[in-house]
């Protein structure tokens, strides 16, 4: 894996689809994060059923759900466990409240998000480890990495939606540097 601070001192502009390395299936039995590993087991065992049982508890406290509701725009969250990685990176008080909420950098979210319709159009998981830089709303500009396993879920009435268990593997916070742009924008809230 690439260090950080390298990677920093190339001043990352955007995230884009280059930041996201896409892994077979088998990086899960081997070389993947245990809370990958343990999200992979009770996608298959349940079915991915978002159900009341005890290990479906443990898992929501990692997993991001997101819910498509137009193709065209950035799937909101329903749920970010306390684990995750959105909350190790926004803090527990935004993910306990981002009920309906995207992430705070835009471009960010919109990279990380396309392809959440693939997941659920073919109805297979999709491993990732990523290495971006994001705008953080009280930070600045950052740098995280972190591996992600996408899964097609459905609540147990209904309703088809994304699960993301996360692994934080790091993140750090960029120094500013004179004339340089932010690796990313922050979210625009008024629409």
């Amino acid at each position: 894996m690439c260090d950080l601070n390298i990677l920093a001192s190339f001043g990352f502009v955007v995230m884009s689809e280059e930041n996201i390395i896409s892994q077979p299936i088998s990086f899960l039995s081997d070389k993947a994060l245990p809370n990958l590993k343990r999200g992979f087991k009770w996608w298959e065992l349940s079915d991915g059923i978002i159900g009341t049982d005890q290990e479906t508890s443990a898992i929501l406290e990692n997993i991001q759900i997101s819910i498509i509701q137009q193709e065209d725009k950035i799937p909101p969250l329903i749920h970010a466990g306390m684990t995750s990685v959105t909350a190790l990176v926004f803090g527990q008080n935004w993910a306990k409240n981002c009920n309906g909420s995207t992430l705070p950098d835009e471009e960010f979210d919109q990279a990380v998000t396309e392809q959440y319709i693939r997941v659920l159009t073919e109805n297979k998981p999709l491993v990732h480890e990523i290495i971006a830089p994001l705008y953080h709303p009280i930070k600045g500009n950052c740098l995280v990495s972190y591996e992600r396993l996408l899964l097609p879920c459905r609540f147990r009435g209904g309703g088809n939606v994304i699960g993301s268990v996360t692994g934080l593997k790091s993140f750090s916070v960029l120094p500013n540097i004179p004339n340089q742009d932010d690796p990313s924008k922050p979210a625009n809230r008024s629409d």
